[in-house]
């Protein structure tokens, strides 16, 4: 598994996420539970290594139409 993309937003995560299965893309979420803690952690979403490109690409074209640096 690959880390492609960290966020502080559990909506966000969750909608990158949702993209991703669109795509036919698996991927996790760490430190989901985490982001309840007093401090901040980040959500980390992963895919597997063979789909880190197309992953990336699907965040890129998000961030895009979002306008947000990435």
């Amino acid at each position: 598994m690959i880390q492609v993309y960290l966020t502080s937003s559990s909506q966000e995560a969750e909608h990158l996420r949702m993209l991703l299965r669109q795509k036919g893309i698996s991927s996790s979420l760490d430190n989901e539970h985490s982001s309840k803690a007093a401090t901040a952690v980040p959500l980390i979403i992963s895919v597997a290594d063979q789909d880190e490109s197309n992953a990336v690409q699907v965040i890129r074209d998000y961030l895009a139409r979002s306008n947000l640096e990435p």
